[in-house]
């Protein structure tokens, strides 16, 4: 039990000190310029391989919406809006 005190008091000061020295760390990185910032977002909006997979699910699609406003009434199906 002495163990498992000792064990969960050293985690606890660890992570409750290591956010200290990360920041530390933080402040001595070259600011980044905002033409390689503006590359950097460019490249990660760009479509890649998992919008192609999701590319043949394209189109209109017919659906139905069903709702219960209340319990014990009865639902109403409607058609849901297209996208």
């Amino acid at each position: 039990m002495r163990f498992i005190s000792l064990a969960v008091t050293a985690l606890c000061i660890t992570l409750t000190v290591s956010p200290g020295f990360a920041k530390d760390q933080k402040k001595h990185e070259k600011p980044m310029d905002q033409h390689e910032m503006m590359e950097l977002w460019k490249q990660a909006a760009t479509p890649g391989e998992p919008h192609k997979l999701f590319a043949g699910l394209a189109g209109h699609w017919t659906t139905t919406a069903k709702e219960w406003m209340e319990p014990g009434k009865p639902r109403r199906n409607r058609p849901a809006p297209q996208i």
